[in-house]
């Protein structure tokens, strides 16, 4: 399918609107209405406090702004990943897992391709373009950990983007 169709199926409003309903529905909160609160930047952070900092600077910063909003950060190395995840999942007594479907070069990157085949935990789901909507849904319903790949960590205000694939999906 070519990208411009994928591109105008995610911009549908229909679908926006159900992926944001869910997410409200998820998070027991009512929808937040832009067109009565339209976006005012909340200080001039980006401009003034950010311009001519080092990466390492800017991934400080992204921290602090992650952790301010109650996100726990945890820098680990590729060759450390695979058994910090597995720690982690044996710790909170994770028991369904959701991966995304990555070619076998994006586990490499992070030293989790034999992890990504034996990850520890009894129930593993693999997000797939070949697998309904709602097939995929219900699986990320059921997943207690969901492992995803950042593209993007930004400083200012400490979120993480993702480039969305079809294979990694969007709901997690």
């Amino acid at each position: 399918m070519p990208m411009t169709s994928l591109l105008d199926q995610a911009n549908n409003k229909d679908n926006r609107e159900q992926f944001l309903n869910r997410i409200a529905k998820a998070a027991g909160r009512p929808r937040h209405a832009l067109k009565d609160h339209p976006f005012k930047p909340l200080n001039t952070l980006p401009d003034d406090l950010l311009a001519d900092k080092s990466p390492e600077e800017l991934l400080n910063i992204a921290i602090k702004n992650s952790e301010s909003v109650n996100a726990q950060v945890v820098l680990k190395p590729a060759a450390q990943l695979a058994d910090f995840l597995t720690t982690y999942a044996k710790q909170e007594n994770i028991s369904h897992l959701l991966l995304p479907n990555n070619t076998p070069e994006e586990w490499e990157k992070y030293g989790l391709m034999e992890w990504s085949k034996n990850p520890g935990v009894e129930n593993v789901a693999v997000w797939s373009d070949k697998l309904s909507r709602q097939e995929n849904e219900e699986n990320a319903n059921q997943a207690d950990l969901a492992v995803g790949m950042g593209d993007y960590l930004i400083a200012a205000t400490g979120t993480v983007t993702v480039i969305n694939r079809s294979a990694q999906g969007r709901g997690v």
